[in-house]
């Protein structure tokens, strides 16, 4: 690793009250915060969050910043749980209460992205946040019928700004993201373990001095 790295002061955002642990998790955030911008979601309007790993969940907090009604869903049992104690929202393993005037599926799995289409509302959304290198297919003629607008978002696009304010403000709370940490030196015999963890969402690597 090297002491220092040139990087244009256009690409650098500054804050003053955020702790590293907030700032490390900035960067994350901004996918979830460009899907939520991408799609226009409105206070008030129907949502579901697929998917509740890292993505999922940063999709989750900016829906809420919305002020759009969310509802979430994960397979996993223990992403369920996790969500419940830190976000005070209820889980399901699959979405009961639709159609919703937005989907957001941050899965990646190409069967669940597929099953999205039969949760849109007539003149909804759906957005792909987690991607697949699979083929998906969907039928035609519900996808016409509806007027579904289909979104595909990637990374992030200006938001960095835009969340450290959040951050700062105290809408977006990053505090239930790290559930994991390590020591530098400790990365080569902890790593393993750490990429198997179930309940892992963040795991941050302290770098003293």
């Amino acid at each position: 690793m090297c002491p220092y790295l040139a990087v244009p002061t256009g690409l650098l955002h500054r804050s003053e009250r955020l702790s590293y642990d907030q700032l490390a998790l900035v960067e994350t955030l901004g996918i979830g915060a460009h899907a939520v911008a991408r799609c226009g979601l409105r206070a008030g309007e129907r949502t579901l969050v697929v998917g509740l790993g890292a993505i999922g969940l940063g999709t989750l907090q900016f829906v809420r910043a919305t002020g759009a009604e969310v509802e979430v869903a994960d397979t996993n049992p223990q992403r369920r749980a996790f969500v419940e104690q830190a976000f005070q929202i209820t889980a399901k393993s699959g979405p009961e209460n639709g159609p919703y005037d937005v989907v957001f599926d941050a899965t990646g799995n190409a069967t669940a992205m597929e099953a999205g289409f039969e949760q849109v509302a007539a003149g909804g959304r759906l957005v792909f946040v987690g991607l697949t290198n699979q083929r998906l297919t969907f039928s035609n003629p519900p996808f016409h019928q509806r007027e579904i607008t289909l979104y595909a978002s990637r990374n992030s696009c200006h938001q960095f700004r835009r969340i450290i304010d959040l951050i700062e403000a105290g809408t977006i709370d990053t505090a239930p993201w790290v559930t994991h940490r390590m020591g530098l030196l400790e990365v080569p015999d902890r790593f393993a373990e750490i990429a198997r963890a179930t309940n892992m969402i963040k795991t941050l690597i302290e770098v003293d001095g």
